[in-house]
This record gives C-alpha cells, structure tokens and sequence, in this order.
C-alpha cells in the first residue's frame, strides 16, 4: 500500500510542479471567468483525448473476450487432458493407457 501511495503522490506533485504552477500564475493576471474558462477549455480537451483512448481500450477488450474460452469450452479441454478418477482417486482400467475396455 505505501509503494502505492508514494507512486500516486509522486505524480501528483510532478503535475503541481510541472503543470499547476504555470498555471496557477496565470490566476493573478487574468479575470476569474476567464481563468476558469481556460480551465474548463482545457478539461474538455482532455476528455476528447481520452475518449479516443478509451475507444482503444474497449477495441483490446473486446479482441479478448474473443479469444477468450467459455467455462464449458475450459472444462472440456482439461477433462480431455486429465485422466478421470473414481471416487477413491483410482483411474479406472479402461482409461489406461494400452488397455482397451474388455480386454
């Protein structure tokens, strides 16, 4: 949890270093409608960004779930894999290698 946090806190004080500060000295020259419009403007360009982003995001989650196996299609895949076993933890003589049902 503390990696974590130092790494949340860290890039929180390289975007007040790199970017609030610059900013927040435009407050002083400029009137308060337009200094917050400026803000609001600059939010709304972050936003079409990010949704072109999460458009990306959602593309990767779909070609996943594509590629993804059902339950069913999981279970049939492993139970093909692992030999079956009666209730005692025995395979039964059928399922042996070289050894065919009857013989």
């Amino acid at each position: 949890k503390g990696f974590i946090t130092a790494l949340w806190l860290l890039t929180v004080g390289i975007a007040n270093l790199f970017f609030n500060a610059p900013v927040g000295r435009l407050y002083a020259d400029m009137p308060p409608g337009q200094y917050f419009g400026m803000l609001a403007g600059m939010n709304l360009a972050v936003i079409v960004i990010f949704f072109f982003v999460a458009k990306r995001f959602n593309i990767l989650g779909e070609e996943a779930k594509k590629m993804a196996l059902s339950a069913e299609d999981a279970d049939r895949i492993l139970s093909d894999q692992i030999p079956r076993q009666n209730g005692d933890g025995i395979q039964p003589t059928s399922d042996r290698e070289g050894l065919k049902p009857g013989s």
